[in-house]
């Protein structure tokens, strides 16, 4: 048996970093892994990039009709295949409507085959506005979907509103990968990291957390679920690569430079840093991560705090972050209109308790008072505050941090994200024959590509996906289709 896989956003093997990439090679990872225990493969179906940032419809249009285009030599293709070679499911990650999925429909219902959908948002103000067109297209996408699964509750009430049947939306915790690794926000390289967890900000014995072999026993695990603390010398050693202070505690941020959102977070973190009850204090801030707008973060930091309190490591490797992460005493971010902010998940998973803004997803990653402290968003004062009160608070923060180690070991791994794909995929395929089924209206007919289009179809249609997980090749795969 085989599973198609697709990400109209951004494909897990684009080339430029990023949370959603990141989450894309998780749920990747988690279906081969599943399909390897039990008998079938994953394929990644297109690399077929589907997204318009600026509400252009001329785009949307070509968009659409290259998409279409594609799905129909998809389609052909799968069609000279052998039945045991061709999908007996579609599995798309992230569609909305910047980005629909102009593929996995017209495939699953042209194949018979069940159409699964990670992470769709639904936004109704959009119906009639610069992306009509995708937003009429994620709409179809989400009703003929057999399995919604929901990531961020946020997307929840609006995925509803279109879902053909409310029974078909599932909730699924976002997970880290093998070891704890999550999105890649602050990392260089492919996202492999090792895990450990230590929220205290000295060598020795204030603040160490319980072993892990303990927490695990006191919370029911079985042993080797709960991440370790830091080896010891880790903090030093982490201390002498960047030349940070040893004896103050390290608040750590983990984030890609960018506009927007991005910049709004770094805006209220630096405000709230430059307090007077917490710039009195003894602290060091850790930035790790790179991006376009690292000049206006830096700028941003440099107007409101000393550079001796400030520390910009840029892209950091994965081991690196992960030390990092295990020397560290507090996780701080604001999450300005924050989906889910994946790497407050990692630092949680490495033991380190995270003050952040009570945003969209993020209550579902941090339990307030439990794994870490959440605020009003945007609001520098109360963030000022929540960060001196963990500061003030050594055994405080180390029960939140086995707390949070706890946590995510038990609801966001993945070994039980794994365990459910692979049961979903099968319940599925089961339930459904490989009789084709009618093909529904599609959310509107192609229009005939400009000639300068028409290469541009071609060039998409010449490739092929990558190997399997295993690094091997594999007889005449699916079509490579790449970026437009």
């Amino acid at each position: 048996m085989r599973v198609a896989f697709y990400a109209p956003l951004k494909a897990p093997d684009h080339e430029v970093p990023s949370g959603d990439r990141a989450i894309a090679r998780l749920l990747l990872a988690a279906l081969r892994s599943a399909g390897a225990a039990r008998g079938w493969e994953v394929d990644l179906a297109s690399r077929f990039r589907s997204f318009d940032g600026r509400g252009d419809q001329e785009r949307q249009a070509r968009l659409r009709d290259i998409g279409t285009r594609l799905a129909d030599r998809l389609i052909r293709r799968y069609r000279e295949h052998p039945a045991e070679r061709r999908p007996r499911l579609w599995f798309t990650y992230h569609l909305y409507h910047k980005a629909p999925d102009w593929l996995g429909p017209a495939v699953s219902e042209r194949l018979g085959i069940p159409y699964v959908v990670a992470e769709a948002s639904h936004a109704a103000k959009q119906a009639g506005g610069k992306w009509r067109i995708g937003h009429d297209a994620a709409v179809h996408a989400i009703r003929l979907a057999d399995a919604v699964l929901v990531l961020n509750r946020d997307d929840a009430p609006g995925v509803r509103s279109v879902a053909a049947d409310p029974s078909r939306i599932v909730s699924f915790p976002p997970f880290l990968g093998p070891r704890g690794v999550p999105p890649e926000e602050g990392r260089s390289g492919s996202p492999e990291a090792a895990r450990g967890g230590r929220p205290a900000e000295a060598e020795g014995p204030e603040g160490v957390p319980a072993a892990a072999a303990d927490v695990a026993r006191l919370a029911g695990l079985p042993s080797g679920v709960v991440a370790a603390p830091a080896a010891p010398g880790t903090r030093t050693a982490v201390a002498g690569r960047w030349d940070l202070p040893v004896a103050d505690p390290w608040l750590l941020c983990v984030a890609m430079m960018r506009g927007g959102r991005k910049l709004a977070s770094f805006e209220v973190l630096a405000e709230a840093l430059a307090r007077p009850g917490l710039a009195a204090r003894p602290w060091h801030l850790v930035l790790a991560g790179d991006g376009p707008e690292r000049p206006a973060v830096e700028a941003v930091f440099a107007k409101r705090l000393p550079a001796t309190r400030v520390t910009f490591t840029g892209r950091v490797e994965d081991d690196a972050l992960a030390r990092l992460y295990a020397s560290a005493g507090l996780f701080v971010w604001p999450a300005v209109g924050e989906p889910m902010g994946m790497a407050m998940l990692e630092a949680q998973g490495h033991g380190l308790p995270v003050v952040a803004g009570r945003t969209r997803g993020v209550p579902d990653l941090v339990r307030h008072e439990e794994t870490g402290l959440l605020v009003r968003e945007g609001d520098a004062d109360a963030f000022a505050g929540a960060v001196r009160a963990l500061l003030e608070a050594p055994e405080r923060r180390r029960r939140m941090g086995d707390a949070a180690r706890v946590r995510v070991a038990r609801e966001h791994s993945s070994e039980t994200a794994t365990a459910r794909l692979g049961d979903l995929v099968e319940t599925l395929v089961r339930g459904r024959s490989p009789k084709a089924r009618p093909v529904s209206e599609r959310p509107m007919e192609p229009q005939p590509l400009p000639e300068r289009e028409r290469e541009r179809v071609r060039g998409q249609e010449r490739g092929r996906p990558p190997p399997g997980a295993n690094g091997t090749s594999r007889q005449t795969p699916p079509p490579r289709t790449g970026g437009a």
